[in-house]
């Protein structure tokens, strides 16, 4: 008798600020609701395709894109045409982060998402100080500041609830410091001789993972990866030479560094 029900409302204008109510029907005709007043809420834009942008020995950072949205996203949202008006402002945002085997979930602080971002241009966050060399999961929430609103009850300041990101919600990361001074010292008509540092601070890398892509280069070029296990202390240099490359192609070669507990870093 006492089931919860749910359904969907839509499709809905971003940047407008809607108020719901649930009327009952009997054969008699609608009922109005019972007990409380009518609940707020606004359609939000949800940053999508988190991921981690780069890490040192006591941090990590993320980054997100917004979705395209007809019309662009304004500075605020005038309400003029949602049912009880009020104004949104741009969304709001916060990271979540756990590390592994923790039952205890940390958040950054609320931070504002500026409106101006799409799915072109990225925003980012950097979430510290953590755990060097311990494993995380993290996962980005927006939510909207509704501005005072007229609900028939007076006016309310209201915030819609936190909801992850679409698409990619969860990323895995490690703090440790990345590779640096990454130079080209030779060349031959199908290698690259290279040579970087390995990170200062916090532990030391237990591996790399060199990643090199093709960059305008005539079809047949392929892509590929070399695996170079960390010699010597902090600083010191690395080298490697990097093979199966075509002759005539520009070549993006990045270096990642492969933590103790396994994970690989952005870079």
């Amino acid at each position: 008798r006492h089931s919860l029900q749910s359904g969907l409302v839509g499709p809905l204008v971003e940047g407008q600020t809607y108020s719901f109510s649930v009327h009952s029907k009997s054969a008699q005709g609608f009922y109005e609701p019972f007990g409380t007043t009518a609940v707020v809420a606004a359609p939000l834009v949800v940053p999508m395709n988190l991921a981690v942008k780069s890490c040192s020995s006591k941090s990590v950072t993320v980054m997100w894109r917004l979705p395209p949205i007809a019309g662009g996203i304004g500075a605020t949202g005038d309400g003029g045409g949602g049912a009880g008006g009020g104004q949104v402002q741009c969304p709001q945002g916060r990271v979540l982060y756990r590390q592994a085997g923790s039952t205890v979930t940390g958040s950054s602080e609320v931070f504002a998402i500026p409106c101006a971002l799409n799915e072109t241009l990225p925003g980012y966050y950097t979430i510290q100080p953590l755990t060097n060399n311990a494993i995380y999961t993290l996962t980005l929430e927006a939510r909207q500041l509704i501005l005072p609103l007229s609900t028939g009850g007076g006016e309310v300041d209201a915030y819609t609830p936190w909801v992850g990101t679409a698409g990619l919600n969860i990323v895995e990361a490690s703090p440790i410091s990345s590779a640096f001074d990454l130079k080209i010292v030779g060349v031959t008509a199908s290698s690259a001789l290279m040579t970087w540092r390995a990170g200062i601070e916090g532990v030391r890398a237990r591996a790399y993972k060199i990643e090199y892509t093709p960059q305008m280069c005539a079809a047949g070029a392929k892509e590929g990866v070399h695996q170079l296990q960390h010699v010597g202390g902090p600083g010191t240099r690395q080298q490697l030479n990097v093979t199966g490359l075509t002759s005539g192609c520009q070549y993006s070669i990045i270096v990642r560094a492969v933590t103790p507990s396994g994970v690989v870093a952005p870079y």
